[in-house]
């Protein structure tokens, strides 16, 4: 879209609005809107909310569970409001109706029949969620590492998968940190994309956590002192970062960095002694400490002026 600058008084420059945005957000004469200097851009935004909803539509009727959560999962992200599914097979409501549940956060069943339903967000995509919505998966991401860590040392091996419903909740806060990221809400367009990185890799974190209590659910075996220690570690490892990310410090960054080359090697000399049941843990423990690291870039962006 392009508009032609208007010079007014022979020194202000003027641009009109698109009618179709004022409209939407029922821009009046003489209210304010916030202009934001990026670059060679203006960005041009309202507090106001958009009472519109986007739709989509699918079929679901050739979709696996895996397949059909992963779409809806998609779908949520992308920043749809309402979505209208079609199917055959009756346990695919089901299917739905359990997503819904754990991981479609702010989304309900609105009808359904029997052979099409459809699901609607009912919650306000506002952008002061995101800061609150985003320290919760980290405090959630924490909690998992210490009470799964804290199970397996008190070898409570049948208590672990209880602990499973942190991925969820950490699954639903991540996606709706991203759902408000792709719907505009986090404003600030420059560091947009890194703090999608950031909500990304803290789901894929959590992860490591469910495998590590379901493969101990399934195989319960005494770990060694040495990896009872490591996974100690890997929690603190994770911890240092949430520190860091709302209390950004160079020095302590150059730290951190150092501190992986040794968990790293660590883990590579621990992999030579110890039996294949528990190099899998170690395995995903490794994986939680290079994820965690993988905020690194992502946050200098965001802590540069």
């Amino acid at each position: 879209m392009k508009r032609k600058i208007i010079q007014m008084a022979g020194k202000t420059m003027v641009v009109s609005l698109p009618a179709d945005w004022v409209k939407k957000y029922g821009i009046k004469k003489g209210e304010e809107i916030e202009l934001i200097e990026s670059g060679q851009k203006v960005i041009i935004s309202t507090t106001k909310q958009d009472d519109t909803s986007e739709k989509v539509q699918i079929d679901a009727s050739e979709l696996n569970e895996r397949a059909l959560e992963w779409t809806l999962a998609a779908l949520h992200k992308s920043g749809y409001d309402e979505i209208i599914i079609n199917y055959k097979k009756p346990e695919t409501l089901k299917i739905i109706n359990k997503y819904l549940k754990t991981f479609l956060m702010g989304f309900i069943m609105m009808s359904h029949t029997d052979n099409k339903c459809v699901i609607k967000s009912i919650t306000k995509n506002i952008e002061s969620e995101f800061d609150s919505t985003l320290r919760r998966a980290f405090l959630v991401t924490i909690s998992m590492g210490e009470e799964s860590l804290k199970c397996i040392k008190e070898k409570k091996f049948s208590e672990l998968l209880d602990l499973v419903h942190y991925e969820q909740t950490n699954n639903q806060l991540t996606n709706f940190c991203e759902r408000l990221i792709n719907k505009g809400a986090y404003k600030n367009d420059k560091r947009m994309c890194f703090m999608y990185v950031i909500n990304w890799n803290l789901e894929k974190i959590c992860d490591n956590y469910k495998y590590i209590c379901k493969y101990l659910t399934d195989s319960p075996i005494k770990l060694s002192e040495e990896t009872l220690k490591f996974f100690e570690e890997a929690n603190n490892y994770f911890k240092s970062y949430y520190a860091l990310f709302y209390n950004f410090d160079l020095q302590r960054f150059t730290e951190l960095s150092e501190k992986k080359k040794a968990l790293i090697n660590k883990s590579i000399s621990m992999n030579k002694t110890k039996n294949y049941k528990e190099i899998v843990i170690i395995h995903h423990l490794t994986n939680i400490i290079a994820q965690t690291s993988d905020f690194s870039s992502s946050m200098v962006a965001l802590n540069q002026k």
